[in-house]
């Protein structure tokens, strides 16, 4: 989307240290991240992402799969595109060909 992210993921308990993971920890990294390179690109300064974000917990499989289906058709609902596939900003990783056969 041109004026927000959604993304789905899985968060894991530890990391490779054996080490709690945060999401708050995963946001701010890639905020901080992301921010630095677009502002860089866009030659500006400054804040970059609003503070606040919209994470939830996912219960259960219809929950993912629901979620899943929202966040793939953000765009189409948005009428940038026809199909979610046709969206340069998405991305499928470690799936099959159709995200939303779980």
């Amino acid at each position: 989307m041109p004026n927000h992210v959604h993304w789905v993921f899985e968060l894991y308990q530890k990391d490779s240290d054996n080490k709690p993971v945060y999401l708050q920890d995963i946001l701010y990294s890639v905020k901080r991240f992301s921010a630095v390179k677009i502002n860089k690109l866009e030659n500006r300064t400054g804040a970059f992402w609003q503070k606040e974000s919209f994470d939830t917990t996912i219960r259960d499989e219809k929950h993912l799969y629901y979620t899943i289906e929202y966040t793939l058709n953000n765009p189409v609902a948005a009428g940038f595109v026809k199909d979610w596939k046709d969206w340069a900003g998405t991305s499928v990783g470690a799936l099959d060909s159709d995200p939303l056969v779980l």
